[in-house]
């Protein structure tokens, strides 16, 4: 996978931002904070937090080497003398691990996609790719844990696949999903009325949705905040229509900084493939993507 550019900076428009730091203000502690997907948001949050002084467990769950030791990089420029209990683990993919992804046939989805943006094919042939090379740039899972200015208990999880999975076609989804499950369901357990804030912004982000709202039956006394980046994706609205609370937010068209959350040249122009590979519909208008940027679902636990 080929690393991008890294800004340090949420990918979505800034008034979605200021929703979310805004409840990340508000709820009380004890208070987790979870992601799926990091990057600019990472750090941007880890920021925020250390800013405003705002003690938390924060826990990020990646799917891509390259981009999760990029991170940790910029954790270390940032912060260097602020860290403390650096642990860190990776292990190699296992042979069986591998054979289960090379044999893995196609899957019932939770959305309808098109045929043209499923990716599990791509991800067998980069499979492929990588057992023939001595070391696979991406055939490795792990985490990185470490206390930020004593204040941050920041977890960072490394679930690898080989394609940027969005719609749950990998067969080890599940392993990523989970991984972030895991943790928040033990910070529960230790902490029943805690609250929660969670963004979803990478892997089978509807798998992640279900699973997190299964969380919620069984945790009633927690708080609940729940973002989901990319709220527009056509595909996604059958499944968020069965969540009536949930509700989504129109983007403001700009990031935080001022830059455009999405270039004309992006999404506009009917000659970029990643029109389809991202949206499986031809040259969705930028209006379109911010009136549903942000879907949001929150919830008061019961005392």
């Amino acid at each position: 996978m080929q690393l991008k550019s890294f800004n340090v900076c949420p990918a979505v428009s800034e008034n979605i931002v200021k929703k979310i730091t805004n409840a990340l203000c508000k709820l009380a502690q004890p208070k987790i904070f979870m992601e799926w997907g990091s990057g600019g948001s990472t750090l941007f949050y880890l920021d925020f937090f250390i800013r405003n002084n705002i003690a938390c467990s924060f826990l990020s769950v990646e799917c891509e080497l390259s981009w999760h030791r990029k991170v940790i990089e910029k954790i270390h420029d940032k912060y260097d003398g602020l860290l403390a209990q650096e642990i860190s683990s990776y292990q190699n993919w296992s042979e069986a691990k591998c054979r289960k992804y090379l044999k893995a046939r196609e899957q019932k989805l939770l959305c309808d996609i098109p045929d043209l943006i499923r990716k599990l094919s791509v991800g067998k042939n980069r499979l492929k790719e990588a057992i023939l090379k001595e070391n696979g740039s991406f055939l490795k899972d792990g985490y990185y844990s470490v206390y930020v200015n004593n204040l941050i208990n920041f977890k960072y999880i490394l679930k690898a696949e080989c394609f940027k999975d969005q719609y749950g076609e990998s067969p080890l989804k599940d392993e990523y999903v989970n991984s972030g499950i895991f943790e928040i369901e033990s910070f529960l357990n230790e902490n029943p009325k805690s609250s929660l804030a969670i963004v979803i912004d990478g892997g089978p982000r509807l798998d992640i949705l279900k699973a997190l709202l299964a969380v919620e039956k069984k945790y009633t006394q927690a708080n609940l905040f729940i973002c989901l980046h990319d709220g527009a994706r056509h595909f996604y609205q059958e499944v968020l229509s069965e969540y009536p609370e949930g509700y989504f937010v129109k983007g403001s068209g700009y990031k935080v900084g001022g830059s455009p959350t999405f270039s004309k040249q992006q999404y506009i122009d009917p000659q970029i493939e990643e029109n389809k590979v991202w949206y499986g519909q031809k040259a969705p208008k930028i209006k379109t993507l911010l009136d549903k940027e942000g879907w949001f679902y929150e919830k008061t636990g019961n005392t």
